[in-house]
């Protein structure tokens, strides 16, 4: 029905533009969208731009082709880590002023139409791609650069199985033998991806999670791991990590064996600083000086609302994203050393993926001496998660009653997933201070 549908709309859509023009018509379809948008946001229904996206993809087949010609475009992807990353490479080639961005975070073809759209008066591109649409995004608007960072499980209800994907962006590159791939193969998955592709800048800037990397993607055996040293290896083939251009170990980036730049970001966590890490690779890779790399990234303050701090109700809040077992994870890790008080949110909307059940792939025991509060419109499901787990947490209905719980001073740290931490952050900006 849906396909019906659709194919309904473009044989509208092009006796429209054939009756009027087709020029004509692309003016008139791009001038809706942001009539559209901007109404929205007008009457307080969000920002407008995923519904501006919606309405010129679906009245411009063509639109995404249209407005990448003649541009220079490099597309990051990877389950973590690429609305940082982009935001970091941008920076590091001149910012958004120079160069056309997704900035509110629409990485699928619909937003990235949208953001191509806005940008004629700049002619590079730096976009955030979400995984299953890359193929897609890459076939429409060919990209002259590709960054691939990581593949772990997300959102297994919309995006397929990661080992899906990995086969899907191998038959991409296939398709688009002269792209040249920046390549994190400290990720198996991406090793296989880029296995045999011509213009490749393999690096490794680690990968905490490897619980969705331990079956061969060649043979299906075993991989096994030595975490010591960062390598891997298949038990029963000759897959393994192959040699990388670039390492990235602790803060100190090394290049062809030698001590290449001490990486810096104003972003915490070491998860941070691996961003950092390939940032700096792409900026090095197109000869940006390595001062004005380590100005733009220790220049950059929060993407999208995250690591953001307010002054909330006469306490100071601190908000972080995760959206999977693996972004979990690291955000676990950086906040396992602090005493600060949590509030956790989980919804399961689709933007999040309706099936909670992998909040029982993350070891949330390091926060078992810690006040914890649960929120969210899955609430109870956290709070089941979190006894099981032996952490003791309180439950909150609403964003007021979990934050007054603490004594006013206290600082606290906020982790939730993605429509649940859009909504914690617009209730910060409506009702708290901006601090950094």
């Amino acid at each position: 029905m849906m396909k019906k549908n659709l194919g309904s709309i473009g044989r509208a859509t092009d006796r429209v533009a054939n009756f009027i023009g087709r020029s004509r018509y692309e003016r008139l379809v791009t001038s809706l969208a942001d009539g559209v948008g901007s109404l929205s946001k007008a009457t307080n229904r969000g920002s407008g731009e995923a519904l501006s996206a919606m309405v010129l993809s679906k009245l411009d087949s063509s639109a995404l082709s249209r407005f990448s010609e003649g541009k220079e475009l490099i597309y990051v992807s990877a389950t973590n880590g690429k609305t940082t990353t982009t935001a970091m490479i941008t920076a590091v080639l001149g910012g958004p002023q120079l160069v056309v961005t997704n900035e509110a975070g629409n990485n699928m073809t619909a937003g990235i139409t949208l953001a191509l759209s806005r940008a004629a008066d700049r002619s590079l591109g730096v976009i955030e791609v979400d995984e299953s649409h890359l193929p897609i995004v890459a076939s429409k608007a060919p990209a002259n650069s590709i960054v691939l960072m990581n593949l772990s499980r997300d959102q297994l209800d919309r995006v397929s199985e990661v080992r899906s994907i990995a086969d899907k962006w191998r038959v991409m590159l296939e398709a688009n033998r002269g792209v040249r791939v920046f390549a994190n193969v400290s990720d198996p998955h991406i090793a296989y991806v880029v296995q045999g592709h011509g213009d490749v800048v393999p690096f490794e800037v680690g990968s905490k999670w490897t619980m969705d990397a331990t079956v061969c993607p060649l043979c299906e055996s075993k991989v096994d791991f030595n975490e010591g040293i960062g390598d891997y290896h298949c038990v029963s083939c000759t897959f393994g990590k192959p040699k990388s251009d670039y390492v990235f170990m602790g803060d100190e980036l090394y290049h062809a064996g030698k001590l290449l730049a001490i990486v810096r970001t104003s972003l915490p966590g070491q998860f941070n600083l691996m961003n950092a890490a390939v940032a700096t690779i792409v900026g090095y890779e197109r000869e940006i000086p390595l001062k004005d790399i380590d100005s733009a990234l220790t220049s950059l303050s929060g993407v999208g609302g995250r690591y953001s701090t307010f002054q909330i109700l006469g306490r100071t809040l601190t908000a972080f994203m995760a959206k999977n077992p693996a972004g979990w994870q690291q955000i676990i890790a950086m906040l396992a050393e602090s005493t600060q008080p949590l509030i956790v949110g989980i919804n399961a909307n689709v933007a999040d993926g309706r099936d909670t059940s992998w909040l029982y792939d993350i070891d949330f025991g390091p926060f078992g001496d810690r006040e914890v509060i649960v929120v969210g419109e899955r609430r109870y499901d956290i709070a089941v998660r979190l006894s099981y787990g032996g952490v003791a947490h309180r439950i909150a209905t609403t964003y007021t009653e979990a934050i007054t719980a603490f004594d006013e001073g206290t600082s606290i740290s906020y982790i939730g997933n993605y429509t649940e931490f859009s909504n914690m952050m617009r209730f910060l900006r409506d009702a708290g201070e901006l601090i950094k």
